[in-house]
């Protein structure tokens, strides 16, 4: 049986975190209205509440499976706008400390794309998909309405640059510099258990048109770092229109410069001078841009229990990742899910068990995301944050299993799903996979390692192609 929709429901930010979360309340509100400070672009545009969106970015292949769930066809459409899967294995060139991978097919192929095409084809959909949607772009959110209960708050509406709206619920994705608990602080609600893990990384990019180049059978390229003391990469990604991205990218206050000289200086400093050879053939397509603000940190709103009702956070509101692993997008569209689930399982009459149990189930499937990307960050000594117990043991275990996958494609493949957040890592722990990594590493040992080291080896990646 159909039941009857809410009445009206408040989405604070317009960036893909936002724009799901409206598409995910339009299922259950007779009214959403998406407050966005920006005039949001009618294409595929950069604007100013976006600074990263100038840099790589990955749409994992658990991002596009839940875009999918919101969106229908959605993969269709971005592939007519440019958009192309790529494997990971035979159409990436990627380098290590252990030198450059065999080429293979290992078939997980995400989307390579730029944030600027999704955030406009998912922006086209909610335009002409959701009648009950009002957008209300070059608006500023100054505040929220409260009534207060006892040791419970009920939040009530926003308090806009437009005037006053009043909401069954209010849904926070406005990002990392969310003002929503200075707001709720105000009313009496102390904030929730914060975390933080901080690599001090920071990047710098620059769109490109390569040179033609009928040899190249690589479409990406990956120079990694090499922990503890070459705190350097970059990566270069296709994205649409004939255009690649590079983006150069530091941990540990390792931040690449913005300046021409500093930019290409920065780019021969890594471990193999291949990309840097590339890119002095390519022609510029933009101005190079730099960005900071990369931290991972967990609000635990999970832990409210049901002291707040009719609000809810999500996105980088709270909880954002190290954009280097990828996973924010991603995380935003699993996030917008889980909403539209506990929205369809929830009295009407309950804003306090709807704000718990949505924060509950966030944190439960983002959970993994975090120790992923927290366990690569703390891998660098500079790093801010808590390290458990077993964090040695964790790194030692997965360091054994990178390098495995590295030299063995079998190896890359069941690892595939893992790293695009489709399975849990303890998915691996099969006789078939532990057996591999061994073998891998008593190889390695003995001296009988596949590692590809040097250009001549890198010039005959082709013929490794077949190697499975």
């Amino acid at each position: 049986m159909q039941l009857q929709k809410r009445a009206h429901a408040i989405v604070i930010g317009g960036s893909i975190a936002g724009l799901c979360a409206a598409r995910a309340l339009s299922s259950h509100f007779a009214r959403v209205s998406l407050i966005e400070r920006d005039q949001l672009p009618s294409g595929a545009a950069h604007r100013r509440g976006v600074p990263q969106s100038h840099h790589v970015h990955a749409l994992l292949l658990r991002g596009l499976a839940e875009l999918e769930s919101l969106f229908p066809g959605i993969e269709r459409e971005l592939s007519a706008a440019g958009a192309k899967r790529m494997d990971m294995g035979s159409e990436i060139a990627h380098c290590t400390e252990w030198g450059w991978a065999p080429r293979a097919r290992v078939d997980v192929a995400p989307l390579t794309m730029s944030r600027l095409l999704i955030e406009s084809v998912v922006r086209a959909r909610i335009r002409r998909e959701l009648p009950n949607l009002e957008l209300r772009e070059g608006t500023r959110v100054l505040g929220l309405t409260t009534e207060r209960s006892g040791e419970r708050v009920l939040v009530t509406g926003a308090v806009t640059s437009q005037g006053e709206l009043g909401a069954e619920l209010v849904v926070d994705a406005s990002g990392r510099h969310s003002k929503c608990l200075d707001w709720l602080a105000a009313a009496g609600v102390e904030p929730p258990a914060e975390e933080l893990v901080d690599a001090f990384a920071g990047y710098a990019s620059r769109f490109y048109e390569l040179a033609p180049d009928p040899a190249r059978w690589w479409r990406g390229m990956v120079i990694d770092a090499k922990a503890p003391l070459l705190r350097r990469w970059a990566l270069l990604m296709p994205v649409e229109h004939g255009r690649s991205v590079l983006t150069l990218a530091g941990v540990n206050r390792e931040y690449p410069p913005s300046d021409e000289p500093g930019f290409h200086a920065y780019l021969e400093s890594l471990l193999s001078p291949e990309l840097a050879r590339e890119i002095a053939r390519a022609k510029p397509l933009s101005d190079i841009h730099t960005h900071h603000a990369l931290s991972n940190r967990a609000r635990h709103f999970e832990r409210w229990r049901r002291k707040v009702g009719g609000f809810v956070s999500l996105g980088d509101s709270a909880i954002a990742f190290n954009a280097s692993h990828g996973q924010g997008m991603s995380m935003a569209a699993v996030s917008a899910n889980a909403l539209d689930a506990v929205l369809a399982s929830t009295a009407h009459g309950d804003p306090y068990e709807l704000t718990r149990r949505f924060h509950e189930r966030q944190w439960k499937l983002l959970r993994t995301a975090w120790l992923l990307a927290t366990g690569a960050d703390l891998e660098w000594p500079e790093t801010q944050g808590k390290r458990r117990w077993d964090h040695r043991w964790k790194m030692a275990v997965g360091v054994s299993i990178v390098r495995a996958a590295h030299e063995d494609p079998a190896i890359k493949r069941m690892i595939g799903p893992v790293f695009q957040l489709l399975a849990e890592p303890h998915s691996l722990l099969r006789p078939s996979f532990i057996a591999r990594v061994i073998f891998a590493e008593l190889r390695r040992r003995l001296g009988r390692s596949l590692t590809l080291l040097d250009r001549h080896e890198f010039e005959r990646l082709p013929a490794e192609s077949t190697r499975s």
